[in-house]
């Protein structure tokens, strides 16, 4: 994800929305913030850097204030927002009794008030989007959440993809005249202008100091600029940087432009061996950021200076993917090689022994339907119309 900081394919048909970002498909405006909190990351830079260390190999996936403050400044309607984390307090708008009876470990958070994130609370209340789909606790928990004053958010999380689990769920979400420069709906993934002035506006802010950072707020600001909700100005100046109009309706399509950076792994060798590759800058986000007119400052960061440009760039890239190959032939067996892959930050280890001993007490029972249950919220039952 640090190749992609700002979105990107990682391969055809797969598109990453990047640490944080807004899309558009078909009508439909899609929001997202990637990692998971912890308090003492939260306000911090973007400080990691390759090859990841004991501690960046886990705080690299940890949200910052900084992608949730540039989110918090999306004034247009949100359709659906995507999230690792749980929104905080959002167990009290569901059947909690069922999520304590699936995940008893779950109790004491829940009843201190403390389960789910609380940058993600925060964005819940503000962005009110028609749906939140979230993961992380591999529970199915379906929710309606009514905000003060109008508005409902259907919220949506599943379970574990294995037998006897719920982990797939079927939605029909309607588009809601969300549309660019006047066009009609295309179903083709587009960038969001909204959020395409606010990535420019904000790009000062970015930083990769390893330091606690503040974001900006109405006092004690010396005049500088805190609201960077996009003036009509700003939305009109992107307009002419995509050369957006009636006569170009495809002026925000994201374009097919993946191409491998990383050498393809070999199958027949060890995956644990070896140096890791060098940070290679992908051509999906000089190509983006150049357009908007802004520094790549991540990317400058990860790569330790001025990045290439033009021929120098592929070129970069190419060495790169045969460097990797050629170390990857040579590696030999790390046995000090920390494996992340059961890192405990997903709480993967924390639930297994309640899905275990739930799936020995119930094998003889199939899930039903929510429908057979009358205490368990479907994220299907309340009305549009409510809005």
């Amino acid at each position: 994800h640090m190749e992609l900081w700002h979105g990107g394919w990682v391969a055809p048909n797969i598109y990453y929305m990047g640490q944080a970002g807004v899309f558009n498909f078909g009508g439909i405006r899609i929001g997202g913030v990637s990692g998971i909190y912890k308090r003492n990351h939260f306000r911090m830079g973007h400080y990691e850097k390759m090859p990841l260390d004991r501690d960046t190999q886990r705080s690299a996936y940890h949200v910052r204030e900084m992608d949730v403050f540039r989110l918090l400044q999306v004034a247009s309607p949100i359709d659906i927002f995507v999230s690792h984390d749980w929104p905080r307090g959002i167990y009290n708008h569901g059947n909690t009794r069922e999520l304590l009876r699936r995940k008893r470990f779950l109790t004491d958070e829940v009843s201190t008030g403390s389960l789910g994130n609380p940058a993600h609370e925060k964005l819940l209340k503000v962005l009110r989007p028609r749906y939140w789909f979230s993961a992380h606790l591999h529970v199915k928990f379906p929710a309606i959440i009514r905000h003060e004053g109008k508005g409902i958010t259907r919220f949506l999380a599943l379970g574990k993809c294995l037998p006897n689990h719920d982990f797939l769920q079927v939605i029909d979400v309607q588009p809601q005249n969300n549309t660019q420069a006047g066009k009609a709906p295309a179903k083709v993934l587009e960038y969001d202008r909204e959020w395409l002035a606010i990535m420019k506006s904000t790009n000062h802010l970015l930083s990769t100091e390893r330091t606690h950072l503040q974001m900006p707020t109405p006092l004690g600001n010396g005049g500088r600029r805190f609201d960077f909700r996009p003036s009509e100005d700003e939305l009109k100046h992107i307009d002419s940087l995509f050369a957006s109009s009636s006569s170009n309706p495809d002026a925000y399509v994201v374009p097919q432009n993946f191409t491998p950076t990383a050498p393809v792994w070999d199958e027949k060798s060890d995956p644990k061996s070896g140096t890791p590759p060098p940070f290679v800058p992908n051509p999906q986000t000089r190509h983006l950021l150049s357009k908007v007119g802004i520094r790549d400052v991540i990317g400058e960061y990860l790569y330790g200076g001025e990045l290439p440009k033009g021929e120098d760039a592929r070129a970069g890239a190419s060495a790169a993917t045969a460097r990797g190959s050629d170390e990857g032939d040579r590696a030999k067996a790390n046995p000090e090689e920390i494996d992340i892959g059961d890192d405990d930050d997903d709480d993967d280890d924390d639930d297994e022994e309640e899905d275990k001993a739930r799936d020995n007490t119930q094998a003889v029972q199939k899930l039903q339907p929510a429908a057979n249950n009358p205490e368990e919220i479907e994220i299907g039952d309340d009305d549009d119309n409510d809005e």
